[in-house]
């Protein structure tokens, strides 16, 4: 439902809906979801669509719970941050994402 909804905020630069690029991998035994979005941003609340926005989505199916992360932003500077997000989603650990302990 979340990828739905991140995918309904952007649209195309004919004003029509874009199609997302979606990659499904495995990081530390976690099923991880990364989405990502480029176009025109309308995010809740916003007054018009933003042209030129770009956005890269993860979900991860962790122990215990789902985690959502996002970073959304001009495209060019989203770009800039490729390489980070990824190594970021490379690096994320079970143990971290995990519940505490009652």
């Amino acid at each position: 439902a979340n990828i739905e909804r991140w995918v309904r905020q952007f649209r195309g630069t004919d004003g029509g809906p874009i199609v997302p690029v979606r990659e499904d991998i495995t990081v530390a035994g976690m099923k991880v979801a990364l989405i990502e979005l480029k176009g025109a941003y309308q995010g809740m609340g916003a007054a018009a669509p933003r042209p030129g926005q770009m956005q890269f989505g993860v979900i991860v199916q962790a122990p215990g719970r789902n985690v959502f992360l996002r970073l959304n932003g001009p495209e060019r500077t989203v770009e800039l941050h490729r390489k980070d997000f990824r190594a970021m989603v490379d690096g994320l650990r079970a143990d971290l994402a995990a519940p505490p302990a009652p």
